[in-house]
């Protein structure tokens, strides 16, 4: 590629023609159209537009024709277009006004429009998590998290109010900075201030961008990340920055979650391009080259093969290829289920992509004249769609989409790169640009209002809970939060009779809760097996299958049932606890402390696995670790008056008969038997006068 400004695509005769052009986008509308007729079925990426009044859908589709017919009329009498060089059309001033307005424009819009109900992804969970005095932090997006916490405490507030400003204002400030670089970005690549705004509002009307209306997520700054990510490369390719300034947004990206690893193989081509290493590995001979490759290919399937085969959670976080004892509803990787998922998905991120045929005439040219910026963009679809094709989407995909946008940038970029920097017609690429724009815009505007307004979110929220009802057992009962505060018990009673008869695995789990309590082991464990065959993925169920074999010091194959419990919900302290007392029944004795020490990160309350801890140092002899939990465990509300007693002797020990005292004495307020303590003073005749004080 040239490394001069382009001022636009050169004439060329060899395309496609503009009637062609018009068909799929007219296709496109009216997959929208009807697609907004079957809002229930597995066509979520297309049937948004089935949420509001029949006039508002009829509307929208004229609407888009009549945008249609004013590019064509524009494209064949403007004078503009009809040269190649744009020179009318190279004032810098013009275009930097242009885009401060636009930008601005998008920044009211992102706060005018900003969401209302947060239904999709994990919002509402987010909101309750972030309000906490002391947020869970999670390992994949613990960057994200943390800059939430730092703005919720700028806020301040009530904790509701203060996570929700968080979320929103975060949000909006990304697709802000967002705008702002593609503006900059635009006004690097093009000349003409035609193509400039052109590359601007298609970047920025992609269907990630509903994540910058005030979207409830930890997405919206990974969003941004690899936007710049993207944008930066393009700039790289072209010579203009310096290779070495792609590690800012790849950092960024990683920082922000650990998707941001999809981008390393894109980071890798940009650095070495046109270096002296690549210079160096194009002289390798082509044996050397496929061995190499081989060995690195087999390194990598090695290390996924028992990454995969050792740990439940790696598992769990890809899409099955084929069935098997934990797979759900049917859905593998090649399962028509998944497969129109992935196709909805890709509706969502780009909606004009059946005119991609467009756009691709000099792709494969491009790519094998060494095109350095088509070759960036490329790679980077490649690895992130594929990502998004393996990984697995907990909440099911109409819900997850969020979690697989990212893509949705690269290839919403590669098809403006190719629209106004390729050798299409003037305007043919006017079109095509344009085109795609309307086309995005038909799909995420309906999305932003449905955000606003609740009534469409919910409806919208129930249809797909029913699309994938394992995997949203926690958005009914979301849903069921959702009513139960807005006071309107009708309505809960109702959702908790759906679920009760939608989600039998629950009350399984809750009758192996009794039969624990009742000392009917066998009972419970039958119970357990139960849930799991009605539901592979349900945490609980397992939970209680690894209490029971524990239970019935069936070690090994309670280890192996609770490492399942905890690759399902590697989140749950509970889980974490009996996962402790797993390893240690196994005399993996390492293994159980971190199980404790990670519990005890997660839910800091519950005093068994701090007492767990304490019994561990003290069978190592770690006296004074042993001392300091047994404290930490006497404290807590839901603690044993054996603790206390427990505590207490050890003062008693020490000499400190003060201490001992208080701990004896919140061992009788716990319903410890009196005959403990005076067992206690007979052998200790002084610690009476501390007792009475």
């Amino acid at each position: 590629m040239p490394n001069s400004r382009h001022s636009g695509p050169e004439v060329s005769r060899n395309h496609p023609s503009l009637s062609l052009l018009l068909v799929a986008y007219t296709a496109t509308l009216l997959l929208f159209l009807f697609g907004s007729h079957f809002t229930e079925q597995r066509v979520w990426g297309a049937s948004t537009w089935g949420y509001f009044a029949t006039w508002t859908q009829w509307l929208l589709f004229i609407a888009g024709l009549s945008i249609a017919i004013a590019v064509v009329l524009y494209s064949r009498r403007s004078a503009t277009l009809a040269t190649s060089d744009g020179d009318l059309q190279k004032c810098p001033v013009r275009y930097a006004v242009c885009a401060c307005v636009f930008v601005l424009l998008a920044g009211a819009s992102f706060y005018l429009f900003r969401a209302r109900t947060f239904f999709l992804g994990d919002g509402y969970l987010q909101l309750a998590t972030l309000a906490k005095d002391i947020p869970l932090l999670k390992g994949r997006d613990f960057g994200e998290m943390r800059l939430h916490i730092w703005v919720k405490s700028l806020f301040g507030g009530e904790g509701r109010h203060a996570a929700q400003l968080s979320y929103q204002w975060l949000s909006i400030a990304a697709g802000v900075l967002f705008a702002s670089a593609s503006a900059v970005v635009a006004g690097a690549l093009f000349s003409r201030t035609m193509w400039r705004m052109l590359f601007l509002i298609g970047m920025c009307t992609g269907g990630y961008a509903l994540l910058f209306f005030g979207y409830v997520e930890n997405y919206s700054l990974l969003c941004l990340s690899i936007g710049l990510f993207t944008l930066v490369g393009m700039l790289i390719a072209t010579k203009r920055l310096s290779r070495w300034w792609i590690l800012l947004p790849l950092a960024g990206s990683l920082f922000f979650h650990v998707l941001g690893v999809t981008l390393v193989p894109a980071a890798f081509y940009i650095l070495t391009a046109s270096s002296a290493f690549s210079r160096f590995v194009k002289r390798w001979h082509t044996g050397l080259k496929v061995v190499i490759t081989a060995a690195v290919a087999v390194a990598l399937g090695a290390a996924f093969y028992h990454f995969y085969t050792t740990n439940y959670f790696f598992r769990f976080a890809f899409v099955p290829l084929t069935h098997s004892q934990f797979t759900t509803e049917g859905y593998t990787l090649l399962s028509g289920k998944h497969v129109a998922d992935y196709g909805n998905l890709l509706i969502v991120l780009f909606p004009a992509v059946l005119l991609f045929p467009f756009v691709s005439q000099r792709f494969g040219s491009r790519l094998a004249r060494g095109d350095t910026q088509i070759r960036f963009l490329a790679i980077l679809v490649a690895s992130t769609l594929g990502a998004s094709f393996i990984f697995e989407a907990k909440l099911g995909m109409p819900r997850d989409w969020d979690l697989f946008s990212f893509p949705g940038i690269p290839l919403t970029a590669l098809f403006f790169a190719l629209a106004l920097l390729s050798d299409l017609q003037a305007r043919l690429s006017f079109s095509v640009a344009a085109l795609a724009i309307a086309l995005n815009a038909a799909s995420l505007i309906p999305r932003v209002g449905v955000q606003m307004f609740p009534e469409q979110g919910i409806e919208r929220f129930v249809h797909y809970i029913t699309l994938d009802p394992l995997k949203n057992r926690s958005g009914a009962y979301v849903l069921q939060q959702y009513f139960e505060e807005g006071g309107d018990t009708t309505i809960v009673a109702g959702i908790r009779a759906r679920r009760a008869q939608d989600y039998p695995e629950e009350r399984l789990a809750y009758e192996a809760g009794l039969s624990f309590g009742k000392r009917d082991v066998s009972r419970a464990k039958q119970l357990s097996e139960m849930a799991i065959d009605l539901n592979p993925a349900h945490s609980t169920g397992w939970l209680n299958l690894g209490r029971a074999l524990t239970a019935m010091q069936q070690y090994d194959s309670a280890l192996t049932v609770l490492r399942i419990a905890d690759g399902l919900n590697p989140y749950s302290a509970q889980i974490l606890g009996e996962l402790g007392i797993a390893y240690y029944n196994m005399k993996q004795f390492d293994k159980a402390e971190r199980c404790w020490r990670r519990a005890i990160s997660i839910d800091p309350d519950p005093s068994s696995p701090i007492m767990a801890l304490a019994r561990l140092y003290q069978m190592e002899g770690r006296e004074k670790e042993y001392l300091k939990y047994l404290i930490l465990a006497s404290s807590k509300e839901d603690a044993l008056g054996s603790f206390s007693v427990e505590l207490g002797d050890q003062f008693l020990k020490q000499g400190a008969y003060e201490p001992a005292a208080e701990a004896y004495s919140q061992a009788l307020a716990r319903g410890i038997d009196t005959t403990v303590l005076e067992s206690r003073l007979r052998a200790h005749p002084r610690l009476r006068e501390y007792l009475s004080k």
